[in-house]
């Protein structure tokens, strides 16, 4: 009598399994993979995006044609930049303010609840402005300031049109 090891029983079953897969007709091997890749696919779609940049309102840091993913999830911050569904398009802007906060540009500055900040992504000349923000409010803004229809344009933007920060 001949004993095996459970490694090796279970290399045996392995090789077992493979060659029953090739055995298989090609169209309950072309299903099978294509489960697989459908899982795979829908899975990606919870937790990222694909996004396409339209536009110039990010240069310099996004060019238009870039594609980029997102990843979709609750937690923004300061300087992120988001992906923005509004009524009629996506759009790619900067957080600026988060909830609560005021936030102001006065003289091409930047001002969180009073205080001076440095804004290290504004290109160009931002025009003055105030707004105070309530509890589920961001105040986002494209980088090329100038050219970029963003919150000054649209208002401020709830969590739930936030679809995910971008990754670099």
């Amino acid at each position: 009598m001949e004993f095996k090891t459970l490694d090796e029983l279970s290399e045996e079953n392995k090789e077992k399994r493979a060659e029953e897969i090739l055995k298989r007709p090609f169209y309950k091997k072309v299903w099978f993979y294509l489960t697989i890749l459908f899982c795979i696919m829908f899975i990606f779609n919870l937790k990222f995006s694909i996004i396409i940049v339209q536009g110039q309102s990010m240069e310099p840091t996004y060019h238009e044609g870039n594609v980029r993913l997102a990843l979709r999830q609750p937690i923004i911050d300061r300087y992120d930049a988001v992906c923005i569904r509004t009524n009629d398009r996506i759009l790619i802007k900067r957080v600026i303010g988060l909830p609560g906060e005021t936030v102001e540009y006065r003289d091409n500055m930047l001002y969180i609840d009073g205080q001076a900040i440095v804004d290290n992504y504004n290109h160009g000349k931002t025009s003055d402005f105030y707004v105070e923000l309530g509890n589920d409010e961001y105040w986002c803004l494209g980088d090329n300031r100038e050219h970029s229809m963003d919150s000054r344009v649209y208002g401020s933007f709830n969590l739930n049109q936030l679809l995910g920060e971008l990754i670099k």
